[in-house]
């Protein structure tokens, strides 16, 4: 008998995408799974379309926008109450290939260190290009990039191997990996918790593997809409990304000493940028994000969003269902 899995799926104001994906989903040759369809307080009436698209469905309403991490967690909860063996995170701004999530659940099932398994995501304006293949933090910045980002698909990249992090575009997470290290993090909110998650099971001993075989298309404009160089992504990324190194860049002291010079230096870097001409238009959101990441402000910040004249009031963008990129 196959593993359960039971696939979330996180939608915000973007019912169309979400009845794409989960059509998709519905085409899968994997036996014994079930989608759960996580609401974050949608305004433009998507649980009622999707009720009404797909009747089975089972939908979980969120009172206000949770988030990324939290809104998911919502879900985790659920589908662990309901005893699933594994949970597969999903953007709604996905299409899926038939064979992905049995790709992902052999692989995961070869071998019992791994904890987290995600598939190779391709651009779906551009079918054959490369999206993520997987990736590796460069703990000297805290950032990581994508294998293969950009690349057109020649078979390079068609095997399983190891990886420090996948992307919460769509991660498969087993059971036990979170009851051991806990679900995602809220206080990153939007960014990076991801990542942190994929840190936190590897420092628990699991493996992080990129299925290349297992494929995924992503809208990727779709869930991120504009906010990419926004303020808003300027103001989550910034904050987070000192976080993320504060809680997982102390591995040792030469580690723990040379972030700590970073940190120094990507501030004041942070804070010399919005001189230049490219960078006043994100000014604000550098300021508010170092001041509340050393006043520990995290989660979702509505005085921030306030203080830049309500451009940023959460409801009123798309949703961003995605960790680092």
């Amino acid at each position: 008998m196959n593993p359960r899995v039971v696939i979330i799926v996180l939608n915000w104001n973007r019912a169309q995408e979400t009845i794409e994906c989960i059509t998709s989903l519905n085409r899968l040759n994997y036996h014994g799974f079930e989608i759960l369809v996580v609401d974050n307080a949608s305004q433009d009436g998507s649980v009622t379309t999707l009720k009404r698209t797909f009747p089975e469905l089972a939908v979980i309403e969120n009172a206000r926008n949770l988030g990324y991490a939290e809104g998911n967690n919502v879900g985790i909860r659920h589908a662990l109450n309901r005893g699933a063996d594994y949970i597969l995170v999903l953007n709604n701004d996905t299409v899926v290939e038939k064979d992905a999530l049995s790709r992902l659940v052999d692989a995961s099932q070869a071998d019992e260190k791994v904890g987290v398994a995600g598939p190779k995501i391709y651009d779906f304006k551009e079918p054959n290009k490369i999206w993520f293949a997987g990736a590796n933090i460069d703990w000297s910045i805290g950032e990581s990039h994508h294998i293969g980002l950009g690349e057109t698909d020649c078979g390079q990249f068609d095997g399983i191997v190891e990886v420090d992090r996948l992307t919460g575009c769509a991660m498969l997470i087993k059971r036990e990996v979170f009851t051991t290290v806990g679900l995602f993090d809220p206080d990153y909110f939007l960014y990076f918790e991801d990542v942190d998650f994929c840190v936190r099971a590897h420092k628990a001993g699991y493996k992080n593997i990129c299925v290349q075989t297992a494929k995924v298309w992503h809208k990727e404009s779709s869930s991120t809409g504009a906010n990419r160089g926004s303020d808003l992504h300027t103001y989550y990324h910034t904050r987070n990304r000192l976080l993320f190194l504060q809680k997982h860049a102390q591995i040792t002291d030469q580690e723990h000493q040379r972030n700590n010079g970073f940190r120094k230096e990507y501030i004041g870097h942070l804070i010399r940028h919005p001189f230049d001409r490219g960078y006043r238009r994100t000014n604000s959101a550098r300021y508010w994000a170092i001041r509340d990441f050393y006043r520990g402000r995290f989660g979702i910040r509505p005085k921030y969003h306030e203080q830049i004249g309500r451009r940023l009031e959460v409801n009123q963008h798309r949703p961003i269902v995605e960790g680092a990129s």
